[in-house]
């Protein structure tokens, strides 16, 4: 079960050679596990998610329901002063939800970018 945390947890289920992983993102985070258990994997997936801007490749003018907290947020990112801006939790909520529904409904295609393979299965991730 997840617990709350400060830093970002990401889940997978059926992936590679992991059963079932829960990991906390925080700015250090280590693998460490034997050869072949899919610390390479996990590596490449977590680097994959926090470099690539997936709610502008995935969510930004596709057939996702859009998300008004979402699309204000991006106006005021345009129009106001970042310093200024103030984000509530439903917009953090809604950042959260639409980002696991880009993930569970683009997986193969995300798994495809990063192992140019067909091969590589995941079962669930958030």
């Amino acid at each position: 079960m997840l617990e709350e945390t400060k830093y970002p947890i990401l889940y997978v289920k059926n992936f590679a050679k992991i059963k079932e992983a829960e990991i906390e993102l925080a700015p250090f985070t280590l693998f460490v596990g034997d050869n072949n258990s899919g610390k390479s994997y996990l590596a490449s997936l977590v680097w994959y998610i926090q470099n690539i801007d997936l709610l502008y490749k995935f969510y930004k003018d596709k057939d996702y329901p859009k998300v008004e907290s979402l699309d204000n947020l991006s106006n005021k990112v345009i129009n106001e002063n970042i310093s200024n801006l103030k984000i509530d939790n439903n917009i953090i909520n809604d950042i959260i939800k639409t980002i696991n529904n880009v993930l569970e409904n683009n997986k193969e295609i995300i798994l495809n970018d990063i192992f140019n393979s067909k091969n590589i299965k995941i079962d669930k991730i958030y």
